[in-house]
């Protein structure tokens, strides 16, 4: 089965990372989530998503070596 849940929340990319508590529950969450889309009979044209609200992606910054 194609895999239905676009997961929008990568806690790697993520400037909570160090100080999250919700890692672990993200992974949980999205292991039952697939187990019961897996056992429905949804069709492949559904895609559903996950999306943590407090995700802030890590902000790089490049310094212009000619200024």
């Amino acid at each position: 089965m194609i895999n239905m849940i676009q997961n929008y929340t990568k806690c790697e990319q993520c400037e909570h990372n160090k100080v999250c508590s919700y890692k672990e529950i993200q992974k949980d969450v999205m292991s039952k989530m697939e187990g019961r889309l897996d056992n429905a009979c949804s069709p492949e044209i559904f895609k559903f998503s996950f999306e943590c609200k407090e995700y802030k992606a890590i902000e790089t910054t490049i310094k212009n070596p000619f200024a």
